[in-house]
This record gives C-alpha cells, sequence and structure tokens, in this order.
C-alpha cells in the first residue's frame, strides 16, 4: 500500500512519520527510513530519543547513497575502484582529448581546466536522467539549429570516449543511483519490508525508479509531500512538489497498487499565530492580510551594505540568547549566497561573541604543502621565474626562519635573479651594486648560497629525473622529493604549534592536507600508470585533482548557531531564522542554469529527449520551483521568530529587496521596515568589541554615550593598544617617541652622517625614522638607472680630470678622451657594479647614451675650463674624521652630530693671498635652486661641503667661500623646431649654465666666467651692475650660521622622539615629500597628513636673503 501525507510546513508531517515508525517497530515490522544525505543524522539522533538504544537496531535509517552502500555491502562489493573527483576529472580530460579531432563547437576550449568541470557536470546531468552516448547524439540528429545540434554532438562523442575508458576498470559515482536500480530488480531488497521516505521536495530520474520499485515489491510504504489539497490559491508554487507526488501515484495506479491519502492542517509547530499566517499565505497569490496591528515575530530590516545586515543579526542574536532563554543551537542563518556572506557573518559573529558552526567547504590551494607542489610545477614550467621561486619557498614546508626567508627574497629582487641566474652560485654584494664586500657580507653571501642549493638542487634534479617519463615515474620523484625535504617533519611541527595554541582544527587540517596530497599521488599513479607525460602535463593533471578536492569542517561545540545556504543546511525545527541576502535576483536566486547547454535550449530540447523517455533538469520552471522551496522553508521554518533582512548597496550598486519582501510587507501591512538609520545607538553596544567600534565610527560626535564609551576604554587593558592607536589617529596627534631616553638609544647620542641625510630628515622626519631609525630600506634592484647614471658620470670625470688636469682637459681631442671614457667605464662597471661580462643589450644601449652625454658634458666643459681661471684642486673629496676634509661636529643637548660625504670637485682661485674655494655638484637632475630650500633644511649638502673645506685649515689655507655650483650632467634635449644651427647651439649652452649661489665679488666672479655674460655662471653684467644669485661674504656667515642650527635642531629633535608625519610641499601643493614615498604605505593610520609648507610663495633670492638677515637678528 502507498501512503501520502500532505501537509505544509507546521503540520508535524515528520513527527507523524516517527510515531508510525514506532509503532511498526513495536509490531516487529522491518522497518526502512528514507531521507536526504544531510538530514540524515539528526533523523538516526531523533529515532534513537524515541526508540531507545534497545530498538534502534530495528529501523534502518539510510539516504539514497546510503541505500547503494547497503546493498553492495549485501550483494558483495564492486570489484573496480570507485573514481574520486579528482581522478574522473583526470580521465575526463583524457577523454576530451582523445576526442579533441572529433569536436567542433568545443574544440578550442579543451586546454581549459574550468570546462572540463563543466563537461563533468552535463556528462552527470546525462548519466542522471539516463540519457546515453546515443540518445544524446540521435536528439542531435533530430535537431535543426546548428549550434545546438554541434553542442549534443560534442557531448555525444565526449561520453563515448570516457565511458570506453573508465569501462571494466573504474566505477564512477554517477552510475551509483543506476547500479543500485539494476541490483534492486533482481534483489527484491524490500519484500515485506515497510518504508517510509520523508523530507524531499521532490527525486531525481533513478531515485523515482527506486520508489517506483519499493512500491512494487514492499508491504507499505509512505512518502510525505509538502503540499496540500487546498493549494488551489497557491498557482504553480508548490509545482516541483505537486508534479513528484502526481508521479509517485501514477507509479502505484501502474502497479495496482491502493493509494491511501492523508493530509495533515492543524499547527503543532508555530508557536505564534504570526509565522502560523506567514507560512499559510507567502505561497498564495492573493494572500490574505493579517489584521493584527502589532507584528512582534516578524522583523524586516533593510541595511546599507553586507557588513551591516550581518552585524544586525549578530546583535539580535546576541540579544536573544541574553534575553529569551534560548540556546545557540536553536537559532539559524540562512542564505542562498554562503560565498558572498561568509566573511562578513564570520567578521560580525566573533564581534558579537556569537558560536557558530559555518559548514562550508575550504579550498585546500592555500595550504602549505599544495603551494610547494603547485609552484614547483610553475617553476619548472616558466623557466624559473623570479615570483614563482619565491612563492615556492614562502610555502612553509622548508625549515627556514622568517629572516632566512626575507634575505633570500632581498637578495634575488635586487639582483633580478631569473631563468639559469638560479643554477649558479650567488657572487654579487647581497645589498646590491657596492664597490667592497666584508668579511660579515661574505657570511651572509655564503649562508644564501646554502639556501640556494637547499631550495634549487632538488628542483633541478626532480626536473631532470622527470623528464620524457611516465606519470607513475613523476608520481615516484615527487614523492621522493616530498620525503627527501623532510617535508612531513615540517607539517607535524606546525601541527604541534597549532595545537599547543588552542588551534585544533587547522592542526588535524595538516594531517588531512597530507592524506589528501597521498591519495592523489596514488590516484594519477592509478589512472595514468605508464602513460608518458611531460611534468607540464602532469601539473596539469595534479591541478584537475586539487580543483575537485576540498577540506570538510567540524563544529567544535554541539551548542552553535547553524549557518549556511538554504539549499545545503539541515533546519532542525529552529525556534529563530534569520533569512539573510533577500535582495532581488539574489534571494530568491536568478534561475539561470550554469551550464554549457542553458535553461532555454533545455527547454527546447525537452520533448526531443522525451521521446527517449528521458526527462531532461535544468529547465527554468523547475529552476524556479526549487527557489520558491528554499524561500519557503527560510520563512516558515521557525517555530518563534523569522527576521528577513536585504541590503541597499552593493560594491556601490543600488540594490532592491525582493519580491517576497514586498509581498510580506502586504500580508502584514502594519510591520515596519527597520532600517540601518534609525537603529538605536545603544543596540550597538551588545559586546565590548561592538561597543569599541562603535565609538570609533562616532568619535568626533561627543554625545553621553560616545564620551561614556571612551573614559570605559581608556581605562580598560585588554584594549588599551586600540583605544591609543584611535586616539592618536583621529587626534591628529604627531607621532612621537615618548621616553626620550629610547630615542637617543635608536638615534645615538654621537651621530654620524652622511650630509645627505639632513635633507632626508627636513623632506620628512617620520621618513628618515622609518628609513635610519629602524632601517626599513627600501629595495633597490641592482640595475642601471638615473642614480647608476649619476654614479658613472661622477666616477668617470673624476678620473678624466685627474688624469688630464685643467690644461691637459682643454687642449685634448675627443677622441683621446673617449678612449680613456671607454677604459673607466669598463672598471667601473667590473669594479663597481659587479658585471665582469656578458653585458645585457639594454645595458649596452644605456653606455652608449651615456658616452654620448659625456661627449656632450666634455665639450662644454672645455669651453668653460678655458676661459676660468677656477682651477679643479679636488675630485670626489672625502668629508669624514681623518680625512681630506675634516668632518664638521656640531653639538646638541644630548651630544654630537659629526657629518661626513663626498665632495665631486673643488676648484680653487687665489687672489692677493686669499684662496677662494667653490665646489662643484654634477647633476644628472633638472632641479632649479632656490635658496628658500636651503633655509628650510633643504639641499644643504654641497654648503656644508663648501663651510667644512673653508673652515678646515689644513686642507687650504687662507681661505674664503666662493660658491656652490651644481653642473648639470644630464641628458639634454633640445628641441629643432624653428630654430637655425646658431640658436640650437645657444639653446644647448643654456641647458648646461651651472645653477648655484656666488660671492659677491666681482673679480672672483670674473675668474669664472671672465665676460659675466650668463653663459656658464648665474650671474650677469648689465651695464656695470651685477645681478644674479650672489651674496656678500656676510649674507654667506649668516647662512652657515643658518644651515648648523639646522643641523641642531635636527639632532635635538630626534634623541627628543619627534619623528613627526609632516612632508615637506611646495607653496603651490604641485608637490610633497609623499608622492614617491617608499613608507607612503605605512602611513596610512594617519587620518590626515599635513604637509609642511615653509613659504606661501615662491620666494626670490634676494628675497630669501632679507629672511636670512631677519632670522640672524631674533637667533
Amino acid at each position: 500500500m502507498l501512503n501520502v501525507i500532505l501537509g505544509r510546513n507546521g503540520t508535524n508531517k515528520t513527527e507523524f512519520i516517527y510515531s508510525k515508525i514506532k509503532e511498526d517497530v513495536l509490531n516487529n515490522e522491518d522497518v526502512i527510513f528514507i531521507v536526504p544525505e544531510q538530514n540524515s543524522f539528526v533523523s538516526e539522533y531523533k529515532l534513537l530519543e524515541l526508540l531507545g538504544e534497545e530498538n534502534i537496531g530495528k529501523v534502518s535509517c539510510l539516504s539514497f547513497t546510503r541505500l547503494a552502500y547497503e546493498i553492495e555491502r549485501i550483494c558483495g562489493n564492486n570489484d573496480l575502484p570507485t573514481l574520486s573527483n579528482g581522478a574522473k576529472a583526470v580521465l575526463m580530460k583524457k577523454a576530451i582529448n582523445n576526442c579533441e579531432d572529433k569536436l567542433t563547437i568545443y574544440k578550442n576550449s579543451v586546454k581549459h581546466l574550468s570546462f572540463i568541470n563543466s563537461v563533468i557536470d552535463i556528462c552527470d546531468e546525462m548519466t542522471g536522467c539516463e540519457a546515453t552516448p546515443k540518445i544524446v547524439e540521435s536528439v542531435a540528429d533530430e535537431i535543426e539549429k546548428k549550434s545546438l545540434k554541434s553542442k549534443l554532438y560534442d557531448i555525444s562523442a565526449i561520453m563515448k570516449e570516457y565511458n570506453s575508458l573508465i569501462e571494466n576498470k573504474y566505477f564512477d559515482t554517477a552510475l551509483e543511483l543506476s547500479r543500485l536500480y539494476e541490483k534492486l530488480v533482481n534483489l527484491n531488497f524490500f519484500k515485506d519490508k515497510t518504508v517510509y521516505i520523508d523530507g524531499f521536495f521532490t527525486f531525481g530520474a533513478f531515485e523515482f525508479k527506486i520508489v517506483e520499485l519499493i512500491i512494487k515489491q514492499s508491504k507499505n510504504i509512505t512518502v510525505t509531500f509538502l503540499c496540500d489539497k487546498n493549494s488551489e490559491n497557491d498557482g504553480n508554487f508548490f509545482f516541483l512538489v505537486d508534479d513528484a507526488l502526481c508521479k509517485v501515484k501514477n507509479f502505484a495506479e501502474k502497479n495496482n497498487c491502493k493509494c491511501n491519502e492523508i493530509t495533515l492542517t492543524e499547527n503543532k509547530y508555530y508557536f505564534n499565530d504570526e509565522i502560523y499566517f506567514l507560512e499559510k499565505n507567502i505561497s498564495k497569490k492573493k494572500p490574505s492580510v493579517f489584521e493584527n496591528k502589532k507584528i512582534e515575530n516578524i522583523t524586516v530590516f533593510e541595511a546599507s551594505t553586507v557588513y551591516d545586515e550581518c552585524d544586525f543579526v549578530a546583535r539580535e542574536i546576541h540579544k536573544l540568547l541574553r534575553t529569551k532563554n534560548l540556546c545557540a543551537k536553536e537559532i539559524a542563518v540562512v542564505t542562498r549566497d554562503a560565498e558572498k556572506y561568509s566573511s562578513a557573518v564570520i567578521s560580525s559573529f566573533e564581534k558579537y561573541e556569537i558560536p557558530y558552526y559555518f559548514d562550508e567547504r575550504h579550498s585546500i590551494f592555500v595550504q602549505p604543502l599544495v603551494v610547494f607542489i603547485d609552484y614547483l610545477f610553475r617553476i619548472i614550467n616558466y623557466s624559473f621565474r623570479l615570483d614563482d621561486v619565491i612563492s615556492f619557498i614562502k610555502s612553509g614546508v622548508f625549515d627556514l626562519t622568517q629572516s632566512e626567508v626575507s634575505e633570500f627574497e632581498n637578495y634575488a629582487v635586487i639582483w633580478n635573479i631569473n631563468g639559469k641566474k638560479w643554477y649558479d652560485d650567488f657572487i654579487n654584494h647581497p645589498d646590491g651594486f657596492k664597490d667592497k664586500m666584508t668579511d660579515y657580507d661574505k657570511k651572509r653571501l655564503e649562508k644564501l648560497n646554502e639556501i640556494r642549493k637547499k631550495v634549487i638542487l632538488p628542483v633541478l634534479k626532480f626536473k631532470n629525473d622527470s623528464k620524457n617519463c611516465s606519470a607513475e615515474k613523476i608520481c615516484k620523484n615527487l614523492y621522493q622529493l616530498i620525503i627527501d625535504l623532510r617535508i612531513k617533519d615540517v607539517l607535524k611541527k606546525k601541527a604541534i604549534f597549532f595545537e599547543n595554541n588552542n588551534m585544533s582544527a587547522l592542526a588535524k587540517e595538516q594531517e588531512a592536507v597530507w592524506n589528501l596530497v597521498m591519495q592523489i599521488l596514488s590516484e594519477i599513479y592509478t589512472v595514468l600508470g605508464d602513460e608518458k607525460v611531460s611534468v607540464k602535463e602532469f601539473s596539469e593533471y595534479f591541478s584537475l585533482m586539487i580543483q575537485n578536492c576540498e577540506l570538510g569542517t567540524l563544529p567544535e561545540g554541539v551548542d552553535n548557531i547553524q549557518f549556511g545556504e538554504i539549499n545545503r543546511i539541515r533546519l532542525n525545527n529552529p525556534k529563530v531564522v534569520f533569512s539573510i541576502g533577500m535582495n532581488e535576483g539574489d534571494f530568491p536566486k536568478n534561475t539561470e542554469i550554469e551550464s554549457i547547454i542553458t535553461a532555454s535550449e533545455r527547454k527546447f530540447l525537452s520533448k526531443s529527449f522525451l521521446n527517449y523517455g528521458v526527462e531532461i533538469t535544468g529547465i527554468n520552471e523547475y529552476l524556479s520551483a526549487y527557489e520558491r522551496m528554499y524561500l519557503y522553508t527560510a520563512v516558515s521554518s521557525a517555530k518563534e521568530k523569522v527576521f528577513l533582512s536585504y541590503h541597499s548597496f552593493s560594491d556601490d550598486e543600488k540594490k532592491e529587496p525582493c519580491d517576497y519582501i514586498n509581498k510580506i510587507k502586504n500580508i502584514f501591512p502594519s510591520i515596519k521596515v527597520l532600517k540601518q538609520s534609525l537603529v538605536n545607538e545603544f543596540e550597538y553596544i551588545e559586546t565590548k568589541s561592538s561597543a569599541f567600534e562603535y565609538m570609533c565610527s562616532k568619535w568626533n560626535e561627543n554625545t553621553v554615550v560616545e564620551e561614556t564609551l571612551k573614559q570605559y576604554f581608556s581605562n580598560e587593558t585588554e584594549f588599551s593598544d586600540k583605544y591609543h592607536s584611535v586616539v592618536l589617529q583621529n587626534n591628529n596627534d604627531d607621532i612621537k617617541i615618548q621616553n626620550s631616553n629610547i630615542a637617543t638609544k635608536l638615534f645615538g647620542e654621537t651621530m654620524r652622517l652622511s650630509a645627505s641625510r639632513i635633507e632626508d630628515y627636513y623632506n620628512c622626519p617620520f621618513k628618515y625614522f622609518c628609513k635610519f631609525g629602524i632601517g626599513a630600506y627600501p629595495l633597490i634592484p641592482a640595475e642601471y638607472n638615473a642614480m647608476q647614471t649619476g654614479l658613472i658620470v661622477h666616477y668617470i670625470m673624476e678620473n678624466i680630470l685627474k688624469q688630464f688636469g685643467k690644461n691637459g682637459f682643454v687642449n685634448s681631442n675627443l677622441s683621446e678622451l673617449m678612449n680613456f671614457t671607454d677604459k673607466y667605464l669598463k672598471k667601473y662597471i667590473k669594479e663597481e657594479m659587479g658585471i665582469d661580462e656578458n653585458l645585457s643589450s639594454k645595458l649596452l644601449y644605456d653606455i652608449s647614451r651615456l658616452k654620448w652625454l659625456l661627449m656632450t658634458l666634455f665639450k662644454q666643459l672645455r669651453v668653460e675650463f678655458s676661459q676660468s681661471e677656477f682651477i679643479p684642486m679636488g675630485f670626489e673629496v672625502e668629508v669624514n674624521e681623518n680625512a681630506d676634509v675634516e668632518a664638521p661636529v656640531f653639538k646638541t643637548e644630548f651630544g654630537s652630530i659629526i657629518l661626513r660625504g663626498s665632495i665631486d670637485r673643488v676648484d680653487v682661485f687665489e687672489k692677493d693671498g686669499v684662496n677662494y674655494i667653490r665646489v662643484i655638484d654634477y647633476k644628472t637632475g633638472s632641479k632649479d635652486f632656490e635658496l628658500s630650500d636651503i633655509i628650510s633644511g633643504l639641499n644643504l649638502q654641497m654648503f656644508i661641503y663648501l663651510f667644512a673645506a673653508c673652515n678646515d685649515k689644513n686642507y687650504i689655507e687662507n681661505s674664503l667661500p666662493a660658491g656652490v655650483l651644481y653642473l648639470p650632467s644630464g641628458v639634454s634635449v633640445v628641441s629643432s623646431e624653428r630654430h637655425n644651427e646658431k640658436d640650437l647651439e645657444k639653446t644647448r649652452q643654456g641647458k648646461y649654465k651651472m645653477k648655484g649661489m656666488l660671492i659677491d665679488d666681482e673679480s672672483v666672479l670674473r675668474a669664472m666666467e671672465s665676460d659675466l655674460g650668463d653663459k656658464f655662471i648665474p650671474v650677469k653684467d648689465k651695464k656695470g651692475v651685477l645681478s644674479g644669485n650672489i651674496a656678500s661674504l656676510e649674507e654667506i656667515g649668516r647662512l652657515e650660521k643658518k644651515i648648523n642650527s639646522l643641523i641642531v635642531d635636527m639632532g635635538n629633535s630626534l634623541c627628543k622622539g619627534k619623528i613627526s608625519q609632516n612632508p615637506v610641499g611646495k607653496y603651490d601643493l604641485s608637490h610633497t615629500a609623499c608622492d614617491f614615498c617608499d613608507y607612503l604605505p605605512v602611513c596610512s593610520n594617519r587620518k590626515v597628513i599635513e604637509p609642511r609648507i615653509p613659504f606661501e610663495a615662491k620666494i626670490k633670492f634676494d628675497d630669501a636673503l632679507e629672511l636670512l638677515k631677519e632670522d640672524n637678528k631674533n637667533a
């Protein structure tokens, strides 16, 4: 007999079934209870409670899958090995490759791994609805649409090839139910048994056939259906269930089986009228209206964003757990898109201290062993790319410290180690272009080579051993590599660490991943065997296997909130349900199926397939019916309270609530949608974490609540560091090292600094702290760049002028200069850059360009030297303790500053027993000289050197400062448009005119440029009146005092811990020191970074001299 139990949610169909099962068990009936797979655990638990240990063995609680296992146990196991998802993907890839020549529409898709999974889905679907390759091909023959015809031919060809690969070799679980059905036909398994089926909306093709078989064989069969007879007003809402009911009844009629129909209508589930009314009317085309004006158990919430929505859910749950005497396991949170909501839900639940269990699957792509194998293959397949090797060493399976990994990465980045460079020992300086390698540097290099050998040599061995060999040989090689590197020991250490730090789930993952990888290697070994494959092909197969593996999670407690997708989660009679993400197109989902055969194509094909007895799925009507059932389940499963929420914006796009939200508002006219903007501020103070976040968001509002929270958290030890950071950010206070003793230890009582560091400090004190205080130096690749251009120009100019002297240089010919330039270039590249041979094409081009630059510069210098009375006296003059020029010392409150450096060139002119000194700086850039910069602490370097040279009586006796000049030595581009040759030469010479500041002494100035025609120096004689960047000795003295005070102020400020984020900026804010700063990400905690603008407008040279005069008066 067939018993069909009809009833909507809340009519206790399942409880009715349990009561009948108990009766049958007590009457010694042989009972089988069939439920969906996700319901099996809960159903067994309830049966145990109902029947007790003594009777639980009298009921077989099975899903269709577990029924298949049971039949296998009775009939004997299948001799063929069962394919895992990964092994199946590998064989499907082989099948696709084997029939590639037969394919038409999918011919260009065979190389894409994602296509393989799409093919698996469609082949499984066809198998599940009894569509054989022959049927698919026959349908293709009948239809006229060319593209669809080609699709079906391709699918049929792939299915045939796949079936031939697995025939008599492997068992595909997609055939599990068909094989189950075949065995049940001959077994008469259900004879004299009483069968109950509960919890299904509908059944698959073979499940329907098994249900029909049960009707034929069993003594009694009882099936529940989620519908009732009085559903005329429901339209096709319950179409899915109605269709299944109709088929089951037809089976009974076909097999002359009496059908008994029982309809349950009484509410035995809901605790209040509101949810009961909602359940009754949500399915109706013309729902009734709830008259009661007070709605207490249904809440609709409109959030701004997904995160706001999840915060609302977490707040409400926390209140329920705190005030309603509920257990966490009595509350469920459901969505239609767990991937979209998972991170937001987890974040909110942790903030509001909600215990939860999320039934999700973790990708194993992030696991150390899998990352190791992935990048092992990438290294080999893409010829040892730098990024791949670095990711490989960072995989977490090498027994290396973080500092060792960082040092290794730094070297690789600095020297751009790519390709075959990894094969050979590292020989260059660990810090890039350096002229000398200390013993310490040599030890560092030795350690780096040890790491290189530890990491690279095993990869090279694996690569060589795996050439032109079989898949099984590559499996063995990979396993041996893993064993040789002792990776299992490293994973064990990780597991112990996680276990000792209360992260047992992560500890268990290590062993689970190891077992998964070993299983994958075993399956590839079995499936591919002695088939010859390249390492690239093997890596594709391995990647396929990994894509089809997941790590499940186990709940770490029994009292957790259930969270998951409504189509996967098993709702165990919850008292409260939160349905989140109820936006248009999201919940219910848009019904377009993601498949290589679209929903419209399926509808077109349905009649053709039906002619062969095949009912294909995925048609929009069926998809929509499923979505309605998921929606119905979400809103009608709670006993006490229902919360429905949606969000207004996602990725800056406006989002609308789904139609069912509007329908619910019509059913309950008095319901008020709770909006984000109307939430009472006390709602946010459910936990310390949520209260702290709320305090941060309202920091500047100064309400009573806000001030109370500030006072509370300022004294809360647990939040002291966070609170201090928030105060610092919101008050925009300057960062400061509070303890001056620590600051002094960090920077030193005696600071030995290069003169250029003064400018670094005044550019931005915080940048100085990052770079020189804590040593966070940016990585500079060892490559030819603008900095190298400047260094090479300095080097060659120094050596050429030393070689020839002033007069020899003026009288030399260009070919002779070129020969010496070549000589010094080769020497620099070998000794300073560490490159002996095999110059890259780019470097060869850069060198030729540099030679042209130098020749142009030599021409200019020869002209300038020929008319100048200043004589070059020193090149690369060292400024340091006991050096060419004695280092200047500046006393501070905490100690002293000793400045060192190197002067590109020192020129001297002797007049009346006085030696006038000018310092020359070769500049490859094009920056203008502004005296106001010097006053602001910028570009001090050359003036510090000038005053140091003049003040050191042991360097040049009886000397006075003649000035500072910056000689342009970079590439100068001159436009030739509308210019004759003479004009072009004049323009070119103008580009090489020196900039700077000089002494206001005509005889000294004429010694630099005899006619003072503004060709070589920034001074011009206008009818006997000198103009330009000139200053008297007194004014130069004031500048020296200003520079000295800036240096002392810097030393004092550093030792007082003043490291504020105040980058210097131009008066027009056209740029600041932040523009190209390496440390900009470090400053992201700063609410507002206020640049230091020394002057509100551009300051002319003479005005800057007046400012110095005023400053000197006030000092």
